[in-house]
């Protein structure tokens, strides 16, 4: 390829409007990638791509297709690249369902016979089988493996009323499977043990009946926990898998009961904490679509704020959360046809990989607090098989299969494989608005650089990339899309003379491969951490709109904030009894006694949902105190709840290493400070 042409003797500057400018003549957004400086966040520097680009279950595609071998291509990478991340079928359908009861033991397993099979069929079904070939294969997996609520488990180990087993069944079951498969002498699992998780039930919240309480579950997480940690402490167990995440439900209610309550009562014993955060499309009688779930990025990103800043306050720390379900799913109510009315089936796949994209960025902006995210997609249908097409049902898929045996790939498979090649360091980034979604990699001599656009319309961007040396070389990008009616997927387009004429498409997810001519090493360290208010769910004063004074600590560890570092604040906040209200209207914060504004107006952030929003800020470095800060949330006169506060602070210091220009014309690109607060 063509390389692109630098300037001598000064670091190089790749100043492109990527992308077209819409009709309108709206400014382009504005972002700046640092190839020359390596980010940390809480810590985490490298792209851990078990954590993020997984699949759910084990269930293999075909070896032999009209494709060729799918299930070698799901994991390969230079094909999908992907693993997968979390199963929920070993404990109760795999093992413990056709397992006698222990004779001299009324309602537990047999433990000669739970060992015979662990030692026979399951070590066979891991170290050979088909299902975890690609987890063998992959190079660092991570998996956290679910029990579930159900009739799987046999009748006899049941707790009456609640479809779980008893407690102390269940522990025990736990600590043989870990002796034998795990941590044992002869343990076999063909995995780092320490990237091995155990969530212990999915979606309890279902399920609560006959007086079987938020309080119950969090009781049985503890007492099933400190059990298996008396003989393996060094076991990660957690929970509780939430399906139910509109914590603001009830004024915040759905909050005191299955977060407050869990972290309060099984915070010391549990690992990390455990929730699916999915959009819903119902629909109806006429064959139209309505949206009837939100989950939008702003609203994720809020609720992470949330559960991290109320573990800080109860317990003193903050877990990791595991997502081991999200993205969206489809409901056909009553007088409905069973194939989602009008809604075409490849509309349903791309309404999939929308949401799914849009979570993801949030999740890869904050890896410190993510132990895994899974988005509920699978290789091929559960029921594959021979002779018969992919369930209308099932199109959460990367392949599906017609009448004849034919596989072809899917919107979400392409959308794996546009991410499959991304690796390497975290580089700093600024950029991302409430209508663009960023994030940056280096490995080596590659950046990859991901853009996700939350508009429904076109969006221009003005990419500016500061390597070293040479310069770039290459670019290429792929691109998810839909447009006129039908998905698109185009696959390393080059672009390396082009990148003034192209256009981001409405909602379009793309990742450019920029291929830089040197290797050099790192400039500048920029360090990211992010600090959680004191107060969580504060009710505004019906009558004034105000929070009152909030408390936030930022440990800066005694050093002097400079003129190239960065601060943002993020005020997460819902209405009262899920009603629409202030936060459209926009609000001021006073950030140690300077009031900023943020604007009224949806963004695309937050999808169309009123209810649960989420804003960053940008504050003036100068007003950061190493410490103590105080800020107040001024609503004027509207009621509902900030749920959450969050600083996010970027450190900014050059590394002693000869040779790398940092400046182009005398300015230094990634450390221009900002006096006006900014809302994204």
């Amino acid at each position: 390829m063509k390389a692109l042409p630098s300037p001598p003797s000064v670091a190089t500057l790749l100043s492109a409007c990527l992308l077209a400018p819409p009709a309108l003549a709206q400014a382009a957004t504005a972002v700046t990638v640092d190839a020359t400086a390596r980010r940390t966040i809480g810590g985490v520097g490298t792209l851990d791509r078990a954590r993020f680009f997984g699949h759910t279950e084990t269930f293999a595609a075909p070896g032999d297709s009209n494709l060729g071998d799918l299930r070698a291509m799901t994991y390969a990478p230079g094909e999908l690249n992907t693993v997968t991340g979390r199963s929920s079928t070993d404990f109760d359908q795999t093992l413990a369902e056709t397992i006698r009861e222990d004779p001299s033991r009324p309602g537990f397993i047999d433990p000669d016979r739970l060992r015979a099979k662990l030692r026979g069929s399951y070590r066979d079904r891991l170290q050979n089988g088909t299902r975890w070939e690609g987890i063998r294969a992959a190079p660092d997996p991570l998996l956290v493996q679910s029990g579930r609520y159900g009739t799987k488990w046999p009748a006899y180990v049941l707790q009456p009323g609640t479809g779980l087993p008893r407690a102390d069944a269940y522990a025990e079951f736990l600590g043989i499977y870990l002796e034998e498969v795990v941590y044992g002498p002869n343990a076999y699992l063909p995995m780092d043990p320490s990237r091995f998780h155990i969530e212990l039930v999915n979606e309890p919240d279902l399920h609560f009946r006959d007086g079987f309480t938020p309080e119950d579950l969090a009781d049985y997480h503890r007492d099933i926990a400190r059990a298996v940690k008396a003989r393996f402490p060094q076991a990660s167990i957690g929970g509780p898998g939430l399906a139910l995440t509109h914590f603001e439900d009830g004024g915040f209610g759905r909050n005191q009961q299955s977060v407050r309550t869990f972290l309060e009562r099984a915070g010391d014993d549990t690992d990390f904490f455990s929730l699916h955060p999915y959009e819903r499309y119902d629909t109806l009688a006429n064959g139209e679509q309505v949206q009837a779930l939100f989950e939008s990025p702003g609203r994720v990103a809020g609720t992470i704020d949330l559960i991290q800043a109320e573990d800080q306050r109860i317990n003193g720390r903050t877990r990791q959360l595991a997502f081991t379900e999200y993205g969206s799913f489809n409901q056909a109510i009553p007088g409905s046809d069973g194939d989602f009315g009008n809604t075409p089936r490849d509309e349903l796949q791309w309404q999939l990989a929308r949401d799914v994209r849009e979570k993801l960025h949030v999740f890869l902006d904050r890896p410190d607090a993510i132990l895994n995210a899974v988005p509920f997609i699978a290789p091929v249908d559960f029921d594959d098989g021979p002779g018969r097409p992919t369930r209308a049902a099932a199109d959460n898929v990367m392949w599906e299969r017609d009448a004849a045996g034919n596989y072809s790939e899917t919107i979400l498979g392409s959308m794996y494989r546009s991410l499959a090649p991304v690796r390497g360091d975290y580089v700093d980034l600024v950029g991302s608005t409430g209508d663009l979604q960023t994030a940056a990699f280096r490995d080596g001599n590659r950046l990859y650089v991901l853009l996700n656009n939350l508009l429904d319309g076109d969006q221009a961007v003005d990419l500016d990339v500061l390597a070293a040396g040479g310069g770039v070389a290459s670019a290429t990008i792929d691109r998810v899309y839909r447009s006129g009616g039908r998905n698109v997927f185009i696959d390393d387009a080059d672009v390396s003379g082009s990148l003034g004429n192209l256009t981001l498409s409405g909602e379009e997810g793309a990742v450019l491969t920029l291929t830089l001519t040197d290797d050099v090493a790192y400039a500048r360290d920029a360090t990211t951490e992010v600090f959680y208010g004191r107060s969580t769910v504060t009710p505004l004063t019906r009558s004034i709109g105000r929070t009152g004074d909030l408390e936030l600590v930022a440990d800066l560890g005694g050093e002097l904030l400079g003129a190239g570092d960065r601060a943002t604040l993020r005020v997460s906040y819902g209405s009262r009894d899920n009603r629409p209200n202030g936060p459209d209207e926009g609000f001021e914060v006073v950030f140690n006694g300077q009031r900023l504004r943020v604007p009224p107006g949806l963004l695309g952030i937050d999808d169309g949902d009123h209810t649960f929003q989420s804003r960053l800020i940008d504050v003036p470095i100068e007003l950061v105190n190493d410490g103590l800060n105080v800020l107040d949330v001024d609503f004027t006169g509207n009621s509902g709840f900030v749920a959450a506060t969050s600083l996010t602070v970027t450190r900014v210091v050059s590394v002693p290493e000869p040779g790398t220009a940092l400046l182009l014309g005398g300015v230094l690109l990634l450390g221009r400070r900002r006096r006006r607060a900014r809302t994204r």
